[in-house]
């Protein structure tokens, strides 16, 4: 019995013997590669880090564009259950914490976080994939605080804000999200590019560069921790600061909605620069459908300015005239015969006759006879090559997405009849921002500059990295002859084409055109489509601004460019001056300068307010939403003194549509809970300039409730 029990007990001893030594071959030599077995339980990955896409700003700081990340967050529940194990407490009190601290610090519900939490039996749940890098910053603080560190971070998904909502939505552009959901763990395709405008003019600089980190996940498709990962840190894109001016941007847009309601034009153009930088001030391309149309579908139209090609027509006159100065062809003096002329087949006429005029008056009154003699004096070569040194024919260099570069016949393609027609501007198509640089050409003294839209670039760290500079392509002219031309365009201001844009405290140049349009499937030009357009300059002592103004294919009763596009130009010149930060006003001298005091006009009918108006001798421009209605706005404020020879303005409306907006004009409305479709509503009726940072309900405001406002005052919200 004995013996038995020894030999077991040995038997026992040298199996678990040759059991160790098994083990530690396997382990130490691994002769049946189980090493790879065991790896393969294992998925490596590379996740890309997505950057935050650049902010886009205006030129004095305000936010045009911007981001928000939105991160995917998971509970360990694993995590929970042990933390509760050794807390020895119940994890549901635990997930009910969790819950709250999530909710409090996101839109999410409670209940909802709490039952995914108690009723998921996976090891990670799932909570959303729509919190704001904000929101997960907050929430994982609170957590890390009660020793709760349970949320698996991922990022999801980027939106791209535009915090002035439709202001210069064309140009702007937007942005298109591309991701592959096939495989949810793996997010390294997502990416945010430009998809038009200076979304995409810029994307090198507004799309950052991609980081990656070495994950891994288990046979569940959980995280996995594992030591000594290799990461590379993403970096944000860098921000962009344009020459665009806001409040500008914004009088130039209300206007021209107006003015294509008001026409009844197909679209309407407007194009502002500075004549001594090539800064691009403002720029806009409306639509009759605009309004109509979601933001969306606006953003990704055509940028009018710098696509829409028309023909100049007789704003071209100016670069003919000046060429005949530059070459000494003519003096401002010199009589030219403006009756009909016969060249070949074809007889040049102007609209009415104007016999014999001189050389000034051929651009004053328009005359086409006059610039098609003037033009043989010059020759085909001479007009051809300065046509091409004002920058027609090409792009302007100003990197705007969608630019083109206009029609200009190559001068071996010119027919007998090319010559005459370009002069008046016929045979050549150009776009807006050619034409307004040609005229900014003539308002600087002769420098053909390159426009230029991005001011600065800086990057996340507020580190300029690059800066645009004025840039002089060429000298095209003297002085002397320079000063002659604005002096015709000041002119036909006075006494000419276009004397509805004459203003009585600043002198403004420029020229009128009315161009017949060619229309597809008809040879030829169409019968009633015109292009109505104004370019033009001021002060033109001093020109601070040049403006081209064009409306297409408005109404046959307001198809010359005098009786559309005159008009609406001088209402945005009048405006820009007004604003505050204006630096014409302050170099009008002030003792030429008469102040009146605005009446209080709110809630008085038309007629009253008109006959208030009429006996302060206040020059007044109405805009009438509804004749039967009431002032529910007014500008200037009552008891504010302005310039007498300024244009007060007033905004006639229906009682009703003031009382839906349930706000005083005069009074800032509370707008913390309303949406931002709404607080939009109510602040554009009252001629506020909102600034929107979020998404969702306005939260905080910062003009308080109750406040008296001002005139187009800045009133920043926050939406979440």
């Amino acid at each position: 019995m004995q013996t038995r029990y020894f030999l077991l007990k040995w038997i026992c001893i040298v199996i678990a013997c040759i059991w160790a030594i098994y083990l530690f071959i396997v382990q130490a030599f691994d002769p049946f590669n189980m090493s790879y077995r065991k790896l393969v339980r294992y998925s490596p990955w590379k996740e890309i880090i997505i950057p935050n896409r650049g902010n886009i700003y205006d030129s004095s700081g305000e936010l045009l564009a911007s981001s928000i990340k939105y991160y995917q967050i998971d509970v360990d529940r694993n995590k929970v259950k042990n933390y509760a194990k050794k807390r020895k407490e119940d994890p549901n009190k635990i997930f009910l914490r969790i819950s709250q601290i999530i909710s409090q610090n996101s839109t999410e519900n409670q209940e909802k976080i709490f039952e995914k939490l108690t009723t998921k039996k996976s090891n990670t749940v799932q909570i959303s994939n729509e919190i704001k890098e904000t929101e997960l910053i907050a929430m994982k603080s609170v957590l890390e605080k009660e020793n709760l560190d349970v949320i698996i971070p991922s990022f999801s998904s980027i939106k791209r804000i535009y915090s002035k909502g439709r202001l210069a939505a064309r140009l702007l552009g937007l942005v298109r999200e591309i991701q592959d959901d096939s495989n949810v763990k793996n997010r390294s395709v997502y990416r945010m590019e430009g998809f038009c405008g200076l979304e995409a003019s810029f994307d090198d600089y507004l799309r950052g560069e991609y980081g990656w980190r070495e994950i891994v996940y288990d046979a569940n498709k959980d995280y996995v921790y594992y030591p000594n990962l290799k990461e590379k840190k993403a970096h944000d894109g860098s921000s962009l600061i344009l020459t665009i001016d806001s409040e500008i941007q914004q009088v130039l847009e209300d206007n021209l909605l107006e003015g294509v309601q008001k026409y009844n034009a197909q679209n309407a153009i407007g194009v502002i620069m500075n004549p001594k930088t090539g800064e691009i001030i403002a720029m806009s391309g409306v639509s009759r459908k605009d309004n109509s149309m979601a933001e969306s579908m606006v953003r990704a139209s055509a940028n009018l300015p710098v696509i829409f090609m028309f023909e100049p027509g007789s704003t071209f006159k100016p670069v003919i005239s000046l060429l005949a100065l530059d070459k000494k062809l003519f003096k401002p003096t010199d009589m030219i015969n403006c009756n009909r002329y016969t060249v070949g087949k074809r007889t040049i006429k102007d609209s009415h006759e104007l016999g014999t005029i001189s050389f000034e008056d051929v651009i004053v009154k328009s005359s086409n006879v006059g610039i098609s003699k003037i033009a043989e004096r010059i020759g085909s070569v001479d007009v051809y090559n300065r046509v091409v040194s004002m920058g027609f024919g090409h792009k302007t260099g100003a990197n705007i997405f969608g630019e083109n570069s206009g029609m200009l016949k190559k001068y071996s393609d010119w027919s007998g009849y090319t010559l005459h027609s370009i002069s008046f501007g016929q045979e050549i198509a150009v776009n807006a921002l050619q034409l307004t640089n040609a005229y900014a050409t003539i308002a600087n003294g002769g420098k053909v500059l390159r426009p230029y839209i991005l001011k600065e670039v800086k990057d996340n760290n507020g580190t300029t990295i690059f800066k645009n500079e004025t840039k002089v392509l060429r000298d095209i002219s003297n002085p002397k002859n320079i000063e002659l031309e604005k002096q015709f365009l000041k002119n036909v201001v006075a006494r000419g084409t276009a004397t509805s844009a004459k203003m009585n405290y600043i002198d403004v140049g420029g020229k009128t055109g009315t161009a017949e349009k060619k229309v597809a499937g008809i040879k030829g030009y169409g019968k009633y489509a015109y292009t109505s357009v104004f370019t033009g300059f001021f002060p033109v002592n001093d020109p601070q601004y040049v403006m081209t103004i064009l409306y297409d294919e408005p109404d046959y009763a307001y198809h010359f460019g005098s009786m559309a596009a005159v008009p609406t130009f001088k209402q945005v010149a009048e405006q820009i001056v007004m604003l505050p930060n204006c630096k014409v006003i302050q170099n009008i001298r002030q003792e030429k300068r008469e102040f009146v005091q605005m009446p209080d006009l709110m809630g008085k009918s038309s007629s009253e307010a008109k006959q208030i108006l009429n006996k302060n001798k206040i020059q007044y421009q109405v805009i009438e939403n509804d004749p039967t209605g009431i002032i529910i706005n007014q500008f200037p404020k009552s008891n504010v003194s302005f310039d007498k020879k300024n244009y007060a303005i007033i905004v006639i409306d229906n009682k009703s549509n003031l009382k839906e907006l349930k706000v005083n004009p005069s009074i800032m409305p509370n707008l913390i809970g309303l949406t931002l479709r709404k607080a939009i509503k109510i602040t554009k009726a009252l001629k506020l300039d909102l600034e929107i940072s979020g998404t969702g309900v306005i939260t905080t405001q910062s003009i308080k409730p109750g406040e008296t406002i001002k005139f187009q005052q800045k009133c920043k919200v926050l939406a979440q």
